[in-house]
């Protein structure tokens, strides 16, 4: 079973790099605070590092660790295909960081502080479009 876990890990993670990271094997080990080698290693299924690191990685790039490992959550998941990140604002940053490349120019407090905005502007828009319906089926109710 730990054998697959990590099998899943690995695949779910080179998955994620391929979709959505754009920079080097040594930027990728400085975002997961590893070595360049280590991530080599990692992203060939070589290593799979331990539960605390694989949860870590999980954690920043804004995934679910048991669906990356392949835990069921009632139904079977099907680790073939894209995962997709459970948190919007984490997915909406990155996308955005990696279109202006300054990835380098913000320390992890920074990327907290932008998410928290994310986050908050998102829930103000959300509750701004619940009012505008409930206002809308006002008046189309009459």
């Amino acid at each position: 079973m730990k054998e697959k876990i990590k099998i899943n890990f690995c695949n779910s993670l080179k998955i994620w790099v391929d979709s959505n990271f754009k920079g080097t094997q040594h930027e990728l080990g400085k975002f997961f605070n590893v070595s360049q080698g280590y991530i080599s290693n990692v992203l060939a299924g070589r290593r799979c590092g331990d539960e605390t690191w694989r949860r870590f990685v999980a954690a920043k790039i804004g995934m679910d660790y048991d669906a990356m490992v392949g835990i069921e959550k009632g139904k079977s998941q099907n680790l073939s295909k894209k995962i997709v990140p459970i948190d919007p604002a984490v997915e909406f940053l990155k996308e955005c960081i990696q279109e202006a490349e300054a990835e380098d120019y913000l320390n992890d407090k920074q990327k907290q502080a932008l998410l928290q905005i994310i986050r908050d502007e998102l829930k103000s828009a959300e509750k701004k479009a619940k009012q505008d319906i409930k206002k809308y089926l006002k008046v189309l109710r009459g």
